[in-house]
């Protein structure tokens, strides 16, 4: 009998909030406020900023795959042959980085083909944290010392995240990216390259309000995997405390204004992992 031929395969895995499988529901919010209901028709996840293969950047592209895996984990594992490249759609940019719009102010995407392991390799090179979206703000607008106006990320950590001896409730730090997510628009993910460092901020209670101080002497280093580890502990334990009270779906606890003040008045300069 012939020998039975093997077919090398690369695996993916990603986190399920950035992917949408087929049949699955998913919403779309447009800039005018309405709201969409669609129905996934493939396989598909979204890449992070930042990430290159070679000379292409992929920047929140997105891949299909007719096969996806769901994990006990919270993962998704996607499986790739080996000899064949992946096409990954991304947005058109110019020159400068900026993306190309068409006439009617949508974005122009091109297919890009990119290595499979050249691909997960690049994956793997981030945690992903996933928050809740009551916890992430994007976008929040401050001036440098030169007088330009630019903006950050925030995120606050939940009550009852610990890493190691430290107390992480309502600290803070200042990620570069943040991908809302793919699957829901409840949650947040945001990727953090494995080995950097991450500077989080604890908060000082002054006059009885917790305060976030800038410089990083107020701030302890953690690593991205701790973060995450961190999270999904704190997750699990309110699950389980909460779970027995109500039969209503679990939402984490939006944090209020007066104890979780994301508007501070340092910038990325003052609060937040390395430039990268």
């Amino acid at each position: 009998m012939p020998e039975k031929k093997t077919i090398d395969r690369v695996y993916i895995t990603v986190p399920q909030e950035m992917t949408r499988l087929k049949g699955e529901e998913y919403a779309i919010i447009r800039s005018d406020g309405s709201r969409e209901t669609k129905t996934a028709d493939w396989n598909t996840f979204q890449l992070p900023s930042r990430i290159s293969v070679g000379d292409n950047r992929l920047s929140f592209g997105t891949v299909i795959n007719k096969f996806a895996n769901t994990n006990d984990d919270g993962t998704v594992t996607f499986p790739f042959i080996a000899s064949r490249t992946v096409p990954v759609k991304v947005a058109k940019r110019d020159e400068n980085g900026a993306p190309i719009l068409d006439e009617n102010g949508r974005h122009l995407y091109e297919v890009v083909e990119v290595d499979p392991a050249a691909l997960k390799e690049a994956i793997d090179s981030y945690e992903y944290l996933v928050m809740h979206k009551a916890f992430v703000k994007r976008d929040i607008e401050y001036v440098d010392t030169e007088g330009e106006k630019r903006k950050f990320n925030s995120v606050t950590f939940a009550p009852g995240t610990k890493v190691g001896d430290y107390d992480l409730s309502t600290a803070q730090f200042s990620p570069f990216s943040v991908i809302r997510g793919y699957r829901t628009q409840e949650v947040e993910v945001i990727p953090l390259p494995k080995d950097r460092v991450v500077f989080v901020n604890i908060p000082v209670e002054e006059d009885g309000h917790l305060v976030h101080k800038k410089g990083t002497e107020n701030c302890i280093k953690v690593m991205p995997k701790e973060l995450v580890e961190a999270a999904r502990e704190q997750r699990k334990a309110y699950v389980a405390a909460h779970k027995a009270q109500t039969a209503e779906p679990i939402v984490e606890d939006a944090p209020t204004p007066e104890l979780y003040d994301h508007d501070v008045e340092f910038g990325p300069e003052e609060h937040t992992s390395p430039r990268r």
